[in-house]
């Protein structure tokens, strides 16, 4: 494996057969350049960023095609995992890249100092690093015999490949990303696998880091499930908090984790029930405010179902290779109960599994005697649904895995017992199940995977350091109390940290590893105020320094942005201006470095009818208008309302010369004009003294 010393992306070119539904407002024939970064060029700063980053943006307005860019590196990503990857079986529930036709385009990258290029041609696809090159598909004129023609590439070909390729991370916030049914349209070669789009595989990464792009939040249908997205992010916040502490690392700058505290929570999965669930007659008040009647209601029923040889909780947990005993206490009870509930729960909740939605009904849970119309218990569906949940390593069976991984471990001891029960840290949790030595620290996968199951409900606590590193907090400051825009700032640094580190923990020799990351982030200032704007890329750059990250690795990272607080820290050199489609970097005459915002935001993002909001630049308009020449065209106005607008306006200078309108114009009185002066007056008095 070569040393990584540099990685960026230098261009995107959009040939002129490129499909328009793909190119959209993009130019034929133009080369897209995302900075002026040549390997003889000392006008760019390859280290501005720190070693083996590279930074760069994109801006322009909405729909200037800043999102086509991303989408059509997104689409030749996954195009060039097709054909890599296409003849290799996939385990049992991954899902099959498609190929999408259609594509005309070249991806410029610069790798190591040598200069690269993915080209996409309809069905033939191209990999240039060098002078290497390989062409996969349909041979065309184009590639002559210069280029290695690959139909079914060795284990030696891809690894020696992907060696010269980058992982692509994308992640995008915003509620209208990545919609599926958008991509509906795209004409693929592998067919919509499953009724789902291409797009959809490119959220599931239980492929080992394989397929070289992953995108970021995980939707389903278009929906972004924010208590799922929540839990996955707790979960590896937690993870690299433990993963710093153990060695040694500062993930968030003057804070480090004070502890993990974990309170055992039954009511969190028993409220997931109601009365019509249970199928029996309950006192509706109690079972509603009473959370030991509730607790003894469910699980007295739940025993009845298990202590069944013909039902679905028996089947479920046996498919688990768990056995019921009838002596169980009351944390075995409820991690049974909590396996039973989210497998039923997935079957109802998750498009993917929507084949087995007649198992989606909570009463099932405490269903005693379950058949056929002719009463013969026939469970063989339900046994395939939990093979299939088995081999699903993906973020949709990460709480049964947990569930799972407790249970196996939990001895059922008394001592252990009372230590779960009460309280415990993360080690103490870690100690009662025997798993002190059994985790690898370094792994981040394997410390999410043993954290505690979801009825353990967790805090945790920070303290904070000064620059002198001394300890300026008296209480531990809890993670619940950060406000929304924190949370988010740690959420997207964690879920970067946590890909990263996953893709970099892959260290064998027959296995794709990818050492350099391309790092896509679409608006990520969504949720955060404008001086976490500011800080964003100083915040991402640190983490990467301080998390080891760049020590063996390339990073690209590639922003589309609205905030000139982020832009104010990336050169001129590294910005690509567009303007409906079209390349506007000639006519900016403004470097945004250490700019100041008013002119980045004015220049930058083409505000050419000023900073001001639209509502009441149309309002100020159609006053001069009236105050100049009388026209009400809306019959709004009249000498009052006009006088009360001028005196609500902020800005000096506008105030000013609309009340001069004002004074001047023939809508009020002679009388009303000399007490007019004659505040005026005053007021210039009132400021000299």
């Amino acid at each position: 494996m070569q040393q990584i010393k540099s990685f960026l992306l230098s261009y995107i070119e959009i040939k002129s057969e490129c499909a328009p539904y793909i190119r959209k407002i993009l130019k034929e024939g133009e080369r897209y350049y995302f900075n002026q970064y040549t390997t003889d060029n000392d006008s760019v700063i390859s280290d501005l960023f720190g070693k083996n980053i590279f930074i760069q943006a994109i801006v322009g307005k909405n729909g200037c095609g800043k999102s086509t860019l991303f989408e059509i590196i997104i689409r030749m990503m996954n195009n060039l995992a097709y054909m890599l990857f296409k003849h290799i079986p996939e385990n049992e529930h991954s899902m099959k890249v498609s190929y999408i036709k259609n594509i005309y385009a070249d991806l410029g990258f610069i790798f190591n100092r040598e200069i690269g290029c993915i080209k996409s041609r309809g069905e033939t696809m191209a990999f240039e690093i060098g002078a290497h090159k390989y062409v996969f598909g349909t041979l065309n004129g184009e590639f002559g015999n210069d280029y290695e023609h690959i139909k079914t590439p060795t284990d030696e070909k891809i690894i020696e490949i992907t060696e010269n390729l980058f992982y692509t991370l994308v992640i995008n916030y915003s509620i209208h990303a990545f919609y599926e049914k958008n991509y509906r349209s795209d004409e693929v070669i592998l067919g919509q696998l499953g009724g789902y789009p291409w797009i959809k595989c490119l959220y599931h990464k239980n492929d080992g880091y394989r397929i070289p792009i992953v995108l970021n939040p995980y939707r389903d249908n278009g929906v972004l499930d924010m208590d799922t997205e929540s839990y996955l992010n707790e979960n590896r916040l937690t993870s690299i908090l433990k993963y710093s502490e153990k060695n040694n690392i500062e993930f968030i700058e003057n804070y480090q984790l004070q502890n993990i505290n974990y309170t055992f929570r039954p009511d969190t999965l028993l409220q997931k029930f109601s009365i019509k669930d249970l199928k029996i007659d309950v006192d509706e008040k109690k079972f509603r405010n009473d959370s030991n009647y509730r607790y003894k209601i469910i699980i007295d029923l739940f025993k009845k179902s298990l202590a069944s040889s013909k039902s679905y909780a028996r089947c479920i947990i046996e498919a688990y290779d768990f056995k019921y005993t009838g002596s169980e206490d009351d944390l075995k009870l409820i991690g049974y109960l909590y396996l039973v509930y989210k497998v039923l729960n997935i079957a109802g909740t998750y498009p993917s599994y929507r084949d087995y939605n007649d198992f989606s009904k909570m009463n099932l849970c405490f269903a005693t005697e379950t058949g056929n119309e002719k009463g013969i218990w026939e469970p063989f569906e339900l046994i395939d649904f939990i093979h299939e949940l088995r081999n699903d390593s993906s973020h949709i069976t990460l709480k049964l895995r947990q569930t799972v991984n407790f249970l196996t471990n939990y001895s059922g001891r008394k001592a252990d017992y009372d230590l779960l029960t009460d309280h415990p840290d993360y080690d103490t949790f870690l100690a009662a199940l025997n798993l002190k030595d059994g985790i690898d620290f370094h792994n981040l996968d394997d410390i999410m995977e043993h954290l505690p199951p979801s009825f353990f409900e967790h805090d945790i606590t920070l303290d904070r350091y000064n620059i002198k590193k001394e300890k300026i907090n008296k209480r531990p400051i809890s993670l619940s109390l950060l406000s929304s825009g924190e949370l988010q700032m740690l959420f997207v640094l964690s879920s970067i940290v946590y890909h990263c580190k996953n893709i970099l923990s892959i260290t064998e020799k027959n296995r794709v590893k990818y050492r350099c990351i391309n790092l896509l982030l679409d608006e990520i200032e969504l949720c955060f105020h404008p001086d976490f704007q500011r800080l964003f890329l100083n915040n991402l750059i640190t983490t990467i320094n301080r998390m080891k990250l760049n020590e063996n690795c390339g990073f690209n990272i590639l922003l589309s942005t609205h905030s000139p607080f982020i832009l104010s820290d990336i050169p001129q050199q590294n910005i690509l201006y567009l303007n409906e489609g079209e390349v506007e970097n000639n006519k900016v005459k403004i470097n945004p470095f250490c700019a100041n915002v008013n002119d980045i935001l004015y220049q930058s993002f083409f505000l050419s009818e000023g900073f001001m909001g639209e509502f009441v630049r149309r309002k100020v308009l159609d006053l001069t208008e009236y105050l100049s020449n009388g026209t009400n065209s809306n019959e709004y106005w009249d000498a009052k309302k006009a006088r009360q607008f001028i005196l609500t306006i902020g800005e000096p200078l506008v105030k000013e010369q609309l009340m001069a309108m004002y004074s001047d114009s023939k809508i009020i009185h002679k009388q009303e004009k000399i007490e007019l002066y004659k505040a005026e007056i005053k007021r210039i008095k009132e400021e000299q003294e």
